[in-house]
């Protein structure tokens, strides 16, 4: 207030520095806080161990599905493979399976000579459960077509595909 009674609007300097003492007296309650007291840290650890815990079961049941799917993929490309043996070496070839160690072959008709042959036991990516060939053994010959129709079933953990191959040659992957 003036002498005359009348009052005197402040000025922009003093309005400054009633913000900046404000500002500095927030910055420094603000500063005597940083980081997180020991409960806040654990709720923190506790959540993501529930979530965790949580999403364990999902993920290993998704890695089976995906190994199983990939085994399916590998025998359904051998069977494609044997029929181009077959037919580039205008020789029978014998697809067989010693299913109880879940591997199989590729031999010439003649049993001598041993084209290919794949094991999806434990030791390799594929790392399956169960393997059965229906029937056992199938003669592809040269001209692109089999003795009889295979059926080959792959399974893991209730997880299970079906590869089919047609007596004309053609394969197939299902559920």
């Amino acid at each position: 207030m003036q002498a005359d009674g009348m009052s005197v609007a402040p000025c922009s300097s003093d309005r400054f520095l009633w913000t900046a003492m404000t500002t500095l007296r927030s910055t420094a309650r603000l500063a005597s806080r940083r980081g997180y007291t020991l409960i806040e840290l654990m709720i923190v650890v506790a959540v993501m161990s529930i979530l965790t815990a949580s999403a364990v079961p999902k993920v290993g049941e998704t890695l089976r599905r995906a190994r199983v799917h990939r085994a399916a993929s590998v025998v359904a490309a051998d069977l494609e493979r044997a029929f181009s043996l077959a037919a580039r070496g205008r020789r029978p070839i014998v697809l067989s399976c010693t299913c109880e160690n879940l591997q199989y072959r590729a031999n010439d008709a003649s049993g001598n000579t041993l084209r290919f042959e794949r094991s999806l036991a434990n030791g390799n990516e594929l790392n399956v459960v169960t393997m059965t060939f229906q029937p056992a053994s199938v003669t592809i010959v040269p001209s692109g077509r089999s003795s009889q129709p295979l059926t080959v079933t792959i399974a893991s953990g209730g997880i299970s595909r079906r590869v089919t191959l047609s007596t004309a040659g053609l394969v197939r992957i299902t559920s």
